[in-house]
Parts: structure tokens; C-alpha cells; sequence
């Protein structure tokens, strides 16, 4: 497998449209705000993501894939971009956790305008059952402003054990 790695239809429109139901009637009042967590030289104002998940349990990734050995999930969570929303082009630093060497998302609605996951040389339009998975720590990455209706995505990070 070489990264980033890009699967549509990775699951169908109605699968994603609950996990969105479920992470509203789930949400906890704790959600987090990541309003100036990434630094970067261009000056934006970064109006923030809501983070409606948590850590998990780690669960170890066993494969023979050169990829993915040595690697655990410790964090999944719906995240939602309301219109405006948008992340500065960044790599992960990992402060304050442990290091990553993974990221996943799995898009789940559409109707909206931006939101793309942009990298160097491209650019990842959001579908309904899109999954990506890359390198947060090595890629730099952005996501573009969310224009017309909120963003969802199911958000996984996979860090060394």
C-alpha cells in the first residue's frame, strides 16, 4: 500500500448518514475546539473544527504490511466543520500525545462547498464513503474553507505503541 491511500464507496451514503446521527445525539459537552493548535507562516484565522469523539482503547494493527506494522488506534471520532471552518496547512507535531504515524478519514456527507483535503500535488475532493489514509507527520496538509453546509468526517489517528 502506498500513502496517502484513496478507497471510495469504502461504505455506503446511508451508513455514513448514521454515523452522523450518532455522533449528534451522542455528543458530549466536552467537545474540543482546535482553534490555533497548528502553527503555520500564513497568517489565517483558523475558526476550528468540534471534535465530537474521544481516545480509545488502543487496539494494535497486526499486518504484514511494512505500512502498517507497529502502529495502534488511539483516537476515532466524528468531527464536525461547520461553514467557515477550514485548517491551516500543517503537519502534525505531535504535542501533547503520543506520536502518529497515521491519520484516516472517512468522509461522510456531501452538499457542501471546500473541504478538501489538500496535499502538495493533491487534492481530495469529499464524498460520502471516501476514505484517505496518509501520513499526518510527513504530508503537509490542509483542509479548505467549508462553504454552503457543515462537514462531516469520521476521524481516525494511529499512533506507535
Amino acid at each position: 500500500m502506498s500513502l496517502p491511500y484513496i478507497e471510495t464507496d469504502f461504505i455506503s451514503s446511508s451508513e455514513c448518514q448514521r454515523l452522523i446521527d450518532f455522533a449528534i445525539a451522542n455528543k458530549s459537552p466536552d467537545v474540543v475546539n482546535h482553534d490555533e493548535e497548528y502553527s503555520t507562516d500564513v497568517e489565517w484565522i483558523d475558526h476550528g473544527a468540534t471534535y465530537y469523539g474521544n481516545n480509545v482503547d488502543p487496539v494494535t494493527v497486526e499486518s504484514d504490511d511494512s505500512v502498517v506494522v507497529d502502529c495502534e488506534l488511539t483516537y476515532v471520532g466524528v468531527v464536525r466543520w461547520p461553514v467557515g471552518t477550514f485548517m491551516k496547512p500543517h503537519v502534525d507535531t505531535n504535542t501533547g500525545h503520543k506520536e502518529n504515524i497515521l491519520a484516516a478519514m472517512l468522509y461522510l456527507n456531501e452538499g457542501f462547498g471546500g473541504g478538501n483535503l489538500i496535499f502538495e500535488d493533491l487534492v481530495v475532493e469529499p464524498k460520502p464513503g471516501k476514505l484517505i489514509i496518509f501520513s499526518n507527520t510527513e504530508d503537509l496538509h490542509y483542509v479548505n474553507k467549508v462553504e454552503g453546509l457543515e462537514r462531516f468526517a469520521l476521524s481516525f489517528w494511529y499512533n506507535k505503541p
